[in-house]
């Protein structure tokens, strides 16, 4: 639930709200990574942001560091950007999202129970989805039969973590099993 600040606690449409995304792979700089990162974010608000303004907006924040970047340096950077964004090889990377969102009348003890238990169900859901894709994709030549053992190591959990989801897949690792052949 999306609450605006200024409607007196009224539900806010979804219009007004916009994904925001941070690119903080792809481009291979040291220090002063917030060039990479402004540009982009500012690319990513703003599709028709021309990449001459970019280029631009580098050398601005450079004037306005306290420690200014070698000429060196910041040319690469700028070569950096021009090459990912003609790739297209820059992966957005969402911002930290926020699982629940209160209103101002939930007490702290109810937004504590209600966030472990949304935490809980995600991490639940991340481990089926993990064991789910680890049978999907098993190798009977090279995997051998299906055990809870095997699963674990494979998928890097806990062998209890495996046993504790172990009914859920029970027909489905049985089915692989009936394949393997000694």
């Amino acid at each position: 639930m999306l609450l605006n600040k200024n409607s007196g606690g009224q539900h806010a449409p979804e219009s007004f709200f916009q994904p925001a995304f941070l690119f903080s792979k792809g481009v291979s700089i040291r220090r002063n990574d917030r060039y990479l990162k402004g540009r982009l974010q500012r690319g990513q608000l703003s599709p028709e942001y021309p990449l001459e303004d970019a280029i631009w907006f580098i050398d601005v924040l450079d004037k306005r560091c306290s420690e200014s970047l070698p000429e060196s340096e910041i040319n690469k950077i700028k070569r950096d950007i021009i090459q990912k964004l003609e790739e297209g090889d820059l992966i957005p990377i969402e911002n930290w999202p926020r699982y629940v969102v209160f209103s101002k009348n939930v007490s702290t003890k109810e937004r504590q129970i209600i966030g472990a238990q949304v935490a809980g169900r995600n991490k639940r859901n991340k481990t089926l989805r993990k064991i789910h894709e680890c049978l999907d994709d098993w190798d009977l030549h090279n995997d051998g039969k299906v055990t809870n053992k095997k699963i674990a190591e494979k998928t890097g959990l806990a062998k209890k973590t495996v046993d504790k989801y172990s009914p859920k897949f029970r027909e489905q690792k049985k089915l692989i099993n009936e394949n393997f052949v000694i």
